[in-house]
């Protein structure tokens, strides 16, 4: 049975998870409870996937990267992020 209402993670206010997540929602819709929602996915995954962007071969691919792209990573980060949901 679904849960018709739940306690948020963040900010510890009710909501009703949407239907179709309703199960496995733990974050309420707030801008700052899907920030933190998205930091603990991403913080969990870091977690099961230790080194995944740390070895060799990656190191190696982004340097030959920004060799090949010089200035685009300075250049995005000072662009407005536009479109962005969190």
């Amino acid at each position: 049975m679904k849960p018709r209402h739940r306690k948020c993670r963040c900010c510890g206010q009710w909501f009703s998870p949407q239907p179709h997540n309703a199960y496995h929602q733990r974050y309420c819709a707030a801008v700052f409870c899907r920030q933190a929602s998205k930091r603990a996915s991403q913080r969990k995954w870091r977690r099961k996937n230790p080194g995944h962007f740390a070895d060799k071969d990656h190191r190696l691919r982004v340097k030959r990267w920004r060799e090949n792209h010089p200035g685009l990573e300075e250049d995005a980060r000072q662009m407005p992020s536009e479109g962005k949901r969190y």
